[in-house]
């Protein structure tokens, strides 16, 4: 089970953002994840949003958690989160 942002894929460079937001209910504990376009967004274009920053401790060593980023954007990170 799940919903269309299962098919969301990472980013350098998203054309979408996430927001929690109330929604049908009063109870902040529990907000539903909203996306929002950043710009226009063409017909067929693959939506993408940031996954998260690098991970990277002070001295500039990745997280074992950090990923790989092949987002192929000019200001791509090379890894993500």
């Amino acid at each position: 089970m799940g919903n269309i942002s299962r098919f969301m894929n990472h980013s350098c460079a998203p054309n979408v953002f996430w927001q929690p937001v109330q929604f049908d209910h009063e109870d902040d504990r529990h907000p539903h994840i909203m996306f929002f376009a950043l710009k226009h967004i063409p017909p067929m274009t693959e939506l993408t949003y940031d996954y998260g920053d690098i991970g990277a401790d002070s001295s500039g060593v990745h997280s074992p958690r950090a990923k790989n980023c092949l987002c192929g954007s000019l200001n791509c990170r090379g890894f993500f989160i």
